[in-house]
């Protein structure tokens, strides 16, 4: 079975593995035009190829970030593809899964503007760009007098509804909460608290 590995520095590295127990060898590096935040690979575009997708934004936290696609080619290359410039206050720290309902991945990146924060998720048009926001409110983090600072983990299944649902982790008072999809692009509740650090538990 092949396996592809992407990372990140001021490149975007792709690795492939050909075999269970191979190592990831010989990785094929993509120069990116900014310091990449992040790495994702999906197929954006129906294709059965992965795409990557890789976020920057500038040096001050008032710099919009912005989401780049690298659409997979035939031959092995990638080719740059649609960009998109998130709103003022999004932290690019995304992730993709299917939100909407119509089989096409979509982007889901979380928002902060001092006490207030929310899901925002971008519904993908299946060629590698995305749509307006959809956005679901987070608890406000007024009560513990501190602004969020959301990270937001990979997607996961704890409804059994096959929709993606996700854990929002507050770095600033390190509480989390977990919103679960309503296969739209919105989510409910959010108002389950996980207190503690990620993997801090007993163990």
């Amino acid at each position: 079975m092949r396996s592809k590995l992407a990372f990140l520095s001021p490149f975007v590295f792709l690795a492939s593995s050909f075999g269970s127990g191979e190592s990831f060898r010989n990785p094929v590096r993509i120069a990116t035009s900014a310091a990449s935040n992040g790495v994702l690979v999906a197929d954006l575009n129906g294709d059965k190829r992965l795409d990557i997708l890789w976020t920057t934004r500038g040096p001050l936290l008032s710099d919009p970030a912005t989401v780049h696609t690298l659409l997979a080619q035939t031959d092995g290359s990638f080719a740059a593809g649609p960009v998109l410039t998130l709103p003022a206050g999004e932290i690019p720290f995304c992730q993709v899964a299917e939100e909407t309902g119509d089989g096409k991945p979509d982007l889901i990146c979380p928002y902060a503007n001092l006490f207030d924060a929310s899901m925002m998720v971008f519904p993908g048009k299946g060629d590698g760009a995305f749509g307006n926001s959809i956005q679901t409110p987070l608890p406000s983090s007024s009560e513990f007098d501190s602004y969020w600072g959301p990270i937001i983990g990979p997607p996961l299944e704890f409804d059994s509804d096959s929709v993606a649902d996700f854990v929002v982790f507050n770095v600033d008072v390190q509480i989390g909460y977990v919103p679960s999809g309503n296969g739209d692009g919105t989510f409910l509740g959010g108002k389950t608290e996980i207190r503690g650090w990620p993997g801090s538990g007993p163990g």
